[in-house]
């Protein structure tokens, strides 16, 4: 199945459960990330001014995704764009760090931030 058709299968239902009407830009946007889920590119990159839907398309994407049975993490860079991703979607998400078990390995008391290590 394509992108664009996968898509046109779901744009209705996800526009009216997330009570918004995507423009052309938003729909090319999203049908690239699907083309990109499905294809054999390793790398794309989703970029766009604060407000412009970024957030709203991965989780409709997430919601695509799922329909499929595709299993799903919810990864953001930053502890502060995780918040975000969560009160925008409901949905659960994790920071990259914790993905990956990265914790930083410090003393409160015997701070020193040029000698902070990762375990």
């Amino acid at each position: 199945m394509t992108s664009q058709l996968l898509l046109n299968n779901y744009l209705s239902d996800l526009e009216t459960k997330y009570q918004v009407s995507l423009d052309d830009v938003q729909i090319k946007a999203l049908e690239s990330l699907l083309e990109f889920i499905l294809g054999s590119d390793r790398s794309i990159c989703l970029s766009g001014k604060a407000g412009c839907g970024k957030t709203l398309l991965l989780s409709m994407l997430s919601d695509i995704l799922t329909s499929k049975s595709y299993i799903i993490w919810n990864v953001a860079p930053t502890n502060k764009s995780k918040i975000n991703f969560e009160h925008r979607c409901r949905k659960e998400c994790i920071t990259l760090h914790s993905l990956l078990g990265l914790r930083p390995n410090l003393d409160i008391l015997d701070f020193d931030a040029s000698q902070l290590s990762f375990e």
